[in-house]
């Protein structure tokens, strides 16, 4: 179910604060694809900041990509949390002393959906250029990534050891077009690349 109210969207963001982020569907191998990750993330934290900053805060967004898949966040020069990838590269987790009391915490969240869900309609849309290209594999490549991603909705991962209602997406931060304004080509075409060797070294 969509999520349509304050109550709906802190339990949602709460959800992946206590078992992350589940990214499964995008079947991310390594480093490379996590540095590709949160360099894409840092972008979208910095665009998305610039409308809140004439409101005097989202001041200076910053991340840090570390040597251990993760990336330190800051925002109005403040350190508000660490993402790091799951050992088996199914979940972005997020770690950090600040609750959903703080708006920056809200916002480094909601940045964090708002990237997953671009990636998925990124590579949705730029997925056919593989076909142009006609690597071996590429029909099945390309078929594959369309179902995976579109078959699984942005979600918090499950928990661990409790059943948890799952929420709809909450309410985007800015328009379609100013995503489409954003130049990415280049780097979804790099993953998909990558997925593509992925499908031929497994299939030889």
């Amino acid at each position: 179910m969509p999520v349509t109210n304050e109550l709906e969207l802190k339990e949602y963001l709460q959800n992946i604060l206590d078992n992350g982020l589940d990214v499964s569907s995008f079947k991310f191998l390594g480093e490379e694809d996590s540095n590709h990750f949160f360099t894409v993330f840092g972008d979208y934290l910095e665009l998305f900041s610039k409308p809140f900053q004439k409101m005097g805060w989202a001041q200076n967004p910053k991340t840090e990509i570390t040597s251990d898949m993760g990336c330190n966040v800051w925002l109005d020069d403040m350190e508000i949390c660490f993402l790091k990838f799951s050992d088996d590269m199914k979940t972005v987790q997020c770690v950090t002393f600040h609750d959903l009391s703080s708006k920056q915490l809200v916002f480094v969240l909601r940045t964090l959906i708002e990237t997953m869900e671009e990636l998925v309609r990124m590579i949705t849309h730029f997925a056919s250029l593989i076909s142009k290209l006609e690597p071996p594999g590429a029909e099945d490549v390309l078929e594959s990534l369309k179902q995976s991603l579109t078959a699984n909705e942005i979600k918090p991962a499950p928990a661990s050891n409790k059943n948890i209602k799952k929420k709809g997406k909450p309410p985007t931060l800015v328009s379609k077009e100013t995503y489409n304004s954003i130049n990415k080509i280049k780097k979804i075409q790099k993953y998909i690349d990558t997925q593509t060797k992925k499908y031929d070294k497994e299939n030889k």
